[in-house]
């Protein structure tokens, strides 16, 4: 009993941990998405959003799904260092393995495909982004669930960016240092973050093989598409917003977006905390009171981001958007939607060893989110994209729902 309720302010402290974290991710955009509207333009800053969404595509192949993979692995063996330092080497190697490839694919992107080689310096600085994000050993935070230290990796990055940017960005032209300046703030934080795992842990690097590179693929390849095929609807509404329609109108989404993550962020801090400590528990009071309160948060911030959230828009931005005001309102489903997903989906499919299951529920989803968006963004612009986001997450959230009750699993499985 005592060992519980000591878990459960292990638990708090990493809500609070990540409270910091998110409460970053929402004070930079705050402040610095208006400025660079003010200062470099809504086409030139649409380029920039569009580079970011090719890159986030090769953000998410780096990543590899260890968020989910990894994290599994290292809070079950945390205790063993043996094994805790073999499994920190090949996961990071790997990660860097995957962010070679990533460059290779780029470098013959930019050369081939004119759009992209109209913005290649653009697309270049933002791609130190993965090199940074590789660096970054958050996965092992999370596994070992000392939350605080991931704040710290945050606030260096952010805190690195936002001053770049209010010193160095004056004019329209400086758009395409954008990306440079949020690179140089991963890249920062991922060297510190790393030297402070090995440091702090007594992380002991290894070499590690082909195989065991290979094994790391094959163990998280269903976390892998499992993260990554719901990009194919939420970051493809911005990549086929910026190939079909004006650049402008990429920063309309991007602003919609902005806003409904914020709205959906409690969802995503919740996610992450309880997810490491389901899997090591076993507890059905834990397993249930996280549920309940997923689907509560869900509820309450749909509603109010329907109700308020372009009222927060137009106060955010400094100027009445109508085009940002709708597509917040078309997004405002996104907090319950998502809040579904982690409840029946990530808590009760995937946490239940319904890895397939869940894997084919995403992937048709994503199928579907994408194939909407080909249909309507080239003839609805901004508010096909909203729709197609909206769409697919609702697909989402009906099919985890759906199959969670329909496979029987019990609250505990």
């Amino acid at each position: 009993m005592l060992k519980l309720i000591l878990s459960y302010k292990d638990v708090l402290k990493n809500i609070v941990s990540l409270s910091l974290i998110k409460f970053f991710d929402l004070l930079i955009p705050l402040i610095v998405f208006p400025f660079l509207i003010i200062q470099v333009g809504k086409d030139n800053y649409g380029i920039y959003a569009f580079s970011y969404a090719l890159i986030f595509y090769f953000l998410n192949l780096s990543q590899y799904g260890f968020s989910l993979s990894a994290v599994k692995t290292i809070s079950e063996i945390k205790n063993n260092k043996k094994q805790l330092d073999k499994e920190f080497s090949s996961v990071l190697i790997t990660k860097l393995v995957l962010t070679i490839i990533s460059f290779l694919v780029l470098l013959m992107l930019i050369t081939f495909i004119p759009q992209f080689k109209n913005n290649t310096l653009v697309i270049c600085f933002t791609a130190l982004i993965i090199l940074g994000d590789a660096l970054m050993p958050i996965w092992f935070f999370q596994g070992i669930e000392k939350m605080g230290y991931i704040t710290i990796i945050n606030l260096v990055s952010k805190s690195t960016f936002l001053l770049l940017i209010f010193l160095f960005i004056n004019s329209k032209d400086d758009y395409i240092y954008i990306g440079l300046y949020q690179s140089i703030g991963f890249i920062l934080s991922g060297l510190i973050s790393l030297a402070l795992a090995i440091k702090k842990y007594d992380i002991n690097l290894q070499w590690v093989s082909i195989a065991e590179i290979k094994q790391q693929l094959i163990n998280g390849f269903s976390s892998f598409l499992i993260m990554v095929t719901p990009v194919l609807y939420s970051n493809s509404s911005i990549f086929l917003l910026g190939l079909f329609a004006p650049f402008k109108y990429v920063t309309y989404l991007e602003a919609g977006i902005k806003i409904s993550g914020a709205f959906s962020s409690m969802n995503s801090i919740l996610t992450t905390v309880f997810y490491p400590f389901i899997n090591r528990t076993k507890s059905l009071k834990v397993k249930k009171t996280s549920n309940y309160v997923l689907m509560s948060t869900g509820v309450v911030f749909s509603l109010v981001m329907f109700v308020f959230g372009g009222f927060f828009a137009e106060i955010w931005i400094g100027q009445n958007i109508d085009e940002v005001k709708l597509v917040t309102k078309i997004l405002s489903l996104s907090p319950l939607m998502l809040a579904i997903i982690s409840t029946y989906g990530v808590n009760g499919l995937l946490l239940s060893n319904k890895d397939k299951l869940f894997l084919r529920i995403t992937l048709a989803a994503s199928f579907l989110g994408l194939v909407v968006g080909l249909l309507i963004i080239p003839k609805y612009n901004y508010i096909g994209a909203a729709i197609t986001i909206i769409t697919a997450r609702s697909a989402y959230a009906i099919l985890s729902y759906y199959y969670y009750r329909c496979s029987n699993i019990s609250m505990l499985s």
